[in-house]
């Protein structure tokens, strides 16, 4: 077996699940801009429609050279000039050329100056970076890590912040945001007055135009563009967009989603340096601002990429507000210019796998809600799995996750437990082996919890169906191995599966979990395997299970957990409520979380087999969510999710019950 050289070490994170509290003040700031996107939903009626917009835009302009091309010649021939640079050392080299004998600089958030720690190298130079942008300057004085692109300070509240200040002005300043406020104005004024070069990023550039868009609040950016000697924009080829209304969309999208606004307090579009020509008609360049504009175009290896979608990203931070993995660990999980899981992903095709590694590659739980925010819908998970799969030919597979593989190798499940025992639970049942409807449990259901297996086929046959079972030939669907990048060993699964689909003659598949019925769905795409229906038992039982006549029965309170993949990943929200409310005397309660928004239970694509400890915790915010709607009864159609909300549950005040268990039982009830 390889050695385990897996970076991000489970003492690692157990030490950072250690520290929530320092997350409850980001966690505060994000629920805020949830709120504030639901309140402007209203007010942007055309929301959906921008967002469409937008994606076709970027898919369209992102990698399109002739695009590229033509904003560069209209921006040198509105007097801006424009440089080239491949990698970090050849952009710092680039701007200290630009920046000369000045020691000062003024500078504006910008993710490629992140991801190039432009500030640290300049600093190496004898260059002082200054930060204007209130939350980037507070971070940059501390220290500390930004949580989010538009806030990078939200994690801590007032008091920490006059704290930081009072040791940093050497003077008590008093946690009042005003005061707060000033005293940072103040000082960055005096950084304003003294600089005479300026650097920021840009929001889009504009080719028909030749313009630089740029996005803000504070009024920062407004007066670094206005330095009086030189404004540097420091930008990405995947920033070029066809034209300003273009442009005027991608802006009014990312502030909703990253702020949760209608527009943002600044838009500022610059087409070349001031000039005037008042005095005898001559032109002259610098009047109310830089007689010089430069843009820096820094590569930094996306014309390699394949993955152009990730290239989309408009930077929003949306991503982050509903990452269970990021609630949990913060900043730790991806990297210092791009926050999460597509921070992950775009480190790996920008640096190494080892790099991804580090900041998280095998933390995520594959539960979609990225992508279910994300303005432009990037879905990372295939670039993940991807990068995972070469992770492990680096041998950078934990332990845990060699095992688990293994085992689907040599028994056909993940859970090293003979191929005889996958059949056990069906002993009795006298269940044909072929047939046109057939029953796949999967491992899960199947090794984990038979008796619900059993309870499946009997609420099946109440709804009139004798399905056939493959018994102890099922093979595994390998959904756990094509999320850790084994795309080799999913692909014999899925071959497997289907030939023994053909020998029974199976024309509709019904399955209980959700990770194998969307293997299942991928499996019959990848192979061009058609002919054959898979649906969710809740499905099927929402259709064809009779309703039992009404009766005297105890009330019992209870909330529906969406898993993600039966929900996010399928569609299927309805069917388990309308079998829960037609079970009688059932007071269903929604949690905050639901739906396509639902919380995930920390348990996939690996996590709880890698990282335990945060598939834990990652369980016990979704546990509270239930707490904070009184309900001590939830209920959830996923044996994954059963079983990790269950262990986190353990010696707790909520029991976790399985869909298929509480209605087999309040049927019994009821029918007594």
């Amino acid at each position: 077996m390889a050695v385990d050289r897996m970076t991000f070490s489970r003492d690692r994170l157990r030490k950072l699940l250690d520290n929530q509290e320092s997350l409850e003040g980001m966690r505060a700031a994000f629920g805020t801009i949830l709120e504030r996107q639901e309140e402007t939903a209203r007010d942007i009626p055309d929301l959906e429609e921008r967002r469409s917009r937008l994606r076709r835009m970027k898919e369209e302009s992102v990698g399109n050279r002739a695009l590229f091309e033509k904003a560069v010649d209209n921006l040198r021939a509105n007097g801006v000039r424009v440089e080239f640079a491949d990698g970090p050392g050849q952009v710092t080299d680039i701007l200290v050329k630009e920046i000369g004998e000045e020691r000062l600089v003024v500078k504006s958030k910008s993710n490629i100056s992140k991801e190039l720690e432009i500030a640290r190298s300049l600093g190496e130079r004898g260059i002082e970076v200054i930060e204007t942008d209130m939350g980037d300057r507070i971070i940059q004085i501390c220290g500390d890590d930004p949580v989010h692109p538009t806030g990078p300070a939200a994690h801590l509240d007032r008091y920490q912040i006059a704290e930081i200040l009072s040791k940093h002005f050497g003077r008590n300043i008093p946690p009042s945001p005003e005061e707060l406020t000033e005293v940072v104005r103040d000082e960055l004024d005096g950084y304003f007055k003294r600089a005479r070069i300026a650097v920021t990023g840009a929001n889009a550039i504009a080719a028909s135009e030749g313009s630089i868009v740029l996005v803000h609040n504070e009024g920062n950016i407004t007066r670094c563009s206005q330095s009086p000697s030189k404004h540097i924009i420091l930008t990405t080829p995947e920033k070029v967009v066809p034209d300003l209304e273009e442009a005027v969309n991608l802006i009014k999208v990312q502030t909703y989603f990253s702020t949760g606004q209608v527009t943002s307090a600044h838009i500022d579009i610059i087409s070349g340096p001031s000039y005037t020509a008042d005095i005898e008609k001559k032109l002259f360049k610098g009047m109310h601002g830089p007689s010089d504009i430069v843009v820096i175009f820094a590569d930094n290896g996306r014309s390699g990429l394949k993955e152009n979608e990730l290239l989309r990203c408009i930077s929003c931070g949306s991503c982050l507000l509903r990452c269970p993995v990021y609630d949990q660990i913060g900043p730790n999980f991806g990297s210092k210019g791009h926050l999460g899981g597509i921070g992950v992903a775009l480190s790996a095709g920008l640096e190494s796998v080892e790099r991804a590694d580090e900041i998280g590659l095998f933390l995520c739980t594959s539960c979609g809600s990225c992508e279910e925010g994300c303005p432009v819908s990037i879905d990372i998970r295939p670039y993940l799995y991807d990068h995972r799969g070469l992770a492990g030919s680096h041998r950078l597979l934990s332990e845990d996750h060699q095992v688990v593989l293994s085992s689907i190798r040599n028994y056909d499940n993940p859970w090293m437990q003979p191929r005889s025992a996958r059949a056990r639970w069906s002993r009795g049942l006298d269940l044909p082996k072929e047939g046109e409807v057939l029953y796949f449990p999967g491992c899960s259901q199947s090794l984990m919890h038979p008796e619900t297996a059993v309870k499946a086929v009997g609420l099946l046959g109440e709804a009139g169906l004798d399905p056939a079972y493959l018994g102890a030939e099922e093979p595994c669907c390998g959904s756990i191995a094509r999320k850790l990048g084994d795309s080799e060993m999913f692909e014999r699964q899925m071959v497997s599966i289907f030939d023994a689909f053909e020998r029974a003659g199976a024309k509709t598949v019904i399955a209980s979990c959700p990770g194998c019925l969307l293997s299942l769905r991928m499996g019959a795409e990848m192979l061009k395997r058609d002919g054959i229906e898979f649906r969710h038992i809740t499905e099927v039982l929402a259709e064809s299970l009779p309703e039992l006549p009404d009766c005297e029965s105890d009330s019992i309170r209870l909330a529906y957990h969406d898993p993600c993949e039966l929900g996010r990943g399928l569609g299927v929200f309805d069917p388990p409520r309308r079998l829960l409310e037609e079970a009688g005397g059932i007071d269903l309660v929604e949690l905050d979380n639901l739906r396509e928004k639902s919380a995930c239970c920390g348990a996939g694509a690996g996590v709880r087999s890698g990282f335990p400890e945060l598939a834990s915790a990652i369980a016990a915010r979704r546990l509270e969510e239930a707490r904070d709607k009184d309900v001590r009864h939830l209920v959830t159609a996923c044996p994954w999710c059963l079983e990790n909300l269950s262990q986190a549950a353990k010696g707790g005040d909520i029991q976790v019950l399985d869909l298929l268990e509480f209605l087999w039982e309040r049927r019994l009830s009821r029918a007594r």
